[in-house]
């Protein structure tokens, strides 16, 4: 059958079934079966904690304190993303010695944790729950805090809604830095 053919049979068709109004289907049974399951992809190295290099101690120095605050986000950030939580060290007063930003398992001890995005939250705590901005204890008893990931922030361009999530993310911040205080405070009153 050439091509004019197989139009004119398909025109014939539809005009009977639009006089009949029955439709007809014809289904190929093999394109209902299912695909073959796709290969799983080769595993992705994890990548090792982004923390502040150790500096050697010296003869008598104490160890080093526990961090007060750790940041904690899936991936490692952009480099707008790392200008804006300098920024955001600076106005809290604190180093980025003591406020480490951890991209990947286990976390370092801390005072305070702030995952930074529900993303992280779900990668590092997965049975923790907790909203934008509110501070919870996990079951193990660690103090976290979840808000906006920087790179949201650094992302969109500045409009009410991008201000309200920086508004909410640097709330949570200082409240992240007073838990940390406080918790620093009732351990040295317990010596």
């Amino acid at each position: 059958m050439d091509r004019d053919g197989i139009i004119d049979a398909i025109v014939e068709n539809l005009e009977l079934e639009r006089e009949l109004g029955v439709f007809e289907l014809e289904v190929d049974r093999s394109l209902l079966a299912a695909p073959a399951p796709a290969p799983a992809p080769a595993p992705r190295p994890e990548p090792p904690p982004v923390v502040a290099p150790e500096r050697p101690r010296k003869a008598g120095e104490p160890a080093p304190r526990k961090a007060s605050i750790v940041f904690v986000h899936e991936k490692p950030l952009s480099a707008a993303a790392q200008e804006f939580m300098a920024k955001a060290r600076g106005g809290l007063g604190v180093s980025e010695g003591l406020t480490p930003l951890v991209c990947a398992p286990p976390l370092p001890p801390a005072r305070v944790y702030v995952f930074l995005g529900s993303s992280a939250l779900r990668a590092f705590a997965p049975g923790l729950k907790a909203g934008m901005g509110e501070l919870v204890t996990s079951p193990g008893g660690r103090r976290a805090i979840v808000t906006y990931s920087p790179e949201q922030m650094v992302r969109f361009a500045a409009s009410p809604a991008v201000q309200k999530m920086k508004a909410l993310t640097w709330k949570s911040f200082k409240a992240a830095a007073a838990e940390a205080s406080k918790a620093e405070s009732s351990k040295e009153e317990g010596k």
